[in-house]
């Protein structure tokens, strides 16, 4: 039995908004929203890459001026309507944008959109008008004060994001697009390089050598991880911290606004081959199971304990295979009630102290306030395992309630009671099992 121990007035920081999603709550070309999806499970930041792929209307810069000899101070050069709307109804989730400036990925044989830009110079033009129109109200505009803007996506990936480019390429692109940004927005916060990953070092340094060297904005600094095992996430964070210290940027948010459950290499071989349409299917119906919500769990609890400061899951529209929060119809998947589960103690804001490391796949992530208090615990693996939780200063929160997402349950009340003598709790957890203890005098969660 593995035991945690959980101090209630012993504040040890603040929890992260690592729930963010890519995408949403708009898709299938306006036809679903899922709006109140996202309200209900607290979704903090919405990031803007790959809208309603793989055929945008919006978002990208080719969508939204779609000429590019046109001139970028003319507002009839410019289709704004259709990001207004997406825009607008992250907001009316209570999310805020982060929005990529640039281009969808590609997959075909030839690229036509992901492509280098043929004058850095005037695509940063574009961009600055893009901001003012979300945060100047020109043309016909708003006031929403989007802070992120990030610009380009995975350029060290090769064709499918930078045909036509070198890495050099992209350095310039990036230093031409942030100082001029930064002098006509000075606002907001720049940042990039939403790369495949940090472990690739040669660009990574080369990057970083760049915009040290041209005195380059980079108020946050993005990345991606797909992978099966949560402990990459938390390695990957140290590894972007590291680079920021060692080049100058100590206090840039690091964020890795691009994460999913894929369980090495020949996951991705499997996707990219028709090998065997069973195994791909168990693969994307794995992200949206029992099993993908006790990843994303543990993976916001190892997060949260990292080096990390945000995240945004890739990806939230219901129609793509990398969606596990929803089906293809928008109903709500057990990878969604984990979002929903975590948002708990996010709104609760402060994060209590819990001992005992993570061990045999069981973890514990805990928030409380003056007049409640949650523990988040997480079973990975195939078989029930049970945990006691031992509480100091407890005060007069006895009373618990527990939550759980499971093979039969979606983040619903399977057990309530009033705390032992000795103020512990031994609590059994299903095989591949979320529960979320509710201390105090709390509510049910929406879903309990």
């Amino acid at each position: 039995m593995k035991e945690f121990n959980v101090d209630l007035q012993k504040t040890v920081g603040q929890i992260k908004p690592l729930h963010g999603v890519n995408n949403g709550p708009i898709s299938y070309g306006g036809l679903t929203s899922t709006v109140e999806d996202y309200r209900e499970a607290g979704i903090p930041i919405v990031r803007l890459h790959d809208p309603d792929w793989p055929n945008p209307y919006h978002v990208d810069i080719p969508k939204v001026f779609p000429d590019f000899n046109a001139d970028p101070e003319d507002p009839s050069a410019y289709r704004f309507s259709q990001t207004d709307d997406l825009i607008q109804a992250i907001y009316e989730c209570g999310a805020e944008p982060m929005y990529r400036l640039g281009v969808s990925i590609e997959h075909y044989r030839e690229t036509i959109y992901a492509v280098k830009p043929e004058d850095f110079e005037k695509w940063a033009e574009i961009c600055v008008h893009v901001i003012r129109h979300y945060n100047e109200g020109w043309c016909n505009g708003f006031h929403y004060n989007i802070r992120f803007w990030e610009i380009w996506n995975e350029a060290d990936g090769g064709k499918n994001m930078w045909t036509g480019g070198t890495a050099q390429d992209y350095y310039e692109l990036y230093s031409t697009a942030t100082k001029r940004i930064r002098e006509a927005c000075p606002n907001v916060l720049l940042g990039g390089y939403a790369g495949c990953t940090v472990r690739n070092e040669a660009f990574m340094a080369g990057f970083f050598e760049h915009i040290r060297a041209n005195h380059c904005p980079l108020d946050f600094f993005t990345w991606h991880c797909y992978t099966g095992d949560p402990e990459r996430l938390v390695e990957d964070a140290a590894i972007a911290r590291d680079y920021l210290r060692r080049y100058g940027y100590p206090d840039a948010i690091s964020a890795c606004d691009e994460w999913n459950y894929i369980d090495g290499p020949s996951d991705w071989e499997c996707m990219h081959t028709a090998a065997s349409h069973e195994r791909r299917k168990a693969m994307f119906e794995r992200m949206r199971n029992h099993e993908g919500a006790a990843f994303v769990a543990t993976s916001m609890i190892r997060m949260q304990n990292s080096e990390m400061d945000m995240a945004c899951y890739y990806d939230g529209q219901p129609h793509m295979l990398f969606c596990g929060l929803f089906d293809l119809y928008a109903m709500r998947m057990k990878t969604y009630y984990a979002f929903a589960a975590y948002n708990e103690l996010y709104d609760l804001q402060k994060q209590l102290s819990v001992q005992g490391e993570p061990e045999n796949g069981l973890c514990a992530l805990a928030a409380g306030s003056a007049s409640q208090a949650c523990v988040l615990l997480v079973n990975r693996k195939p078989s029930e395992d049970e945990v006691r939780i031992a509480f100091e200063n407890l005060g007069d929160k006895k009373h618990w309630i527990a939550e759980t997402i499971d093979e039969m349950h979606d983040l619903e009340k399977t057990a309530e009671g009033d705390l032992s003598e000795d103020a512990s709790l031994t609590i059994p957890l299903s095989p591949y099992g979320v529960t979320l203890i509710r201390l105090g005098g709390g509510e049910l969660s929406a879903f309990g």
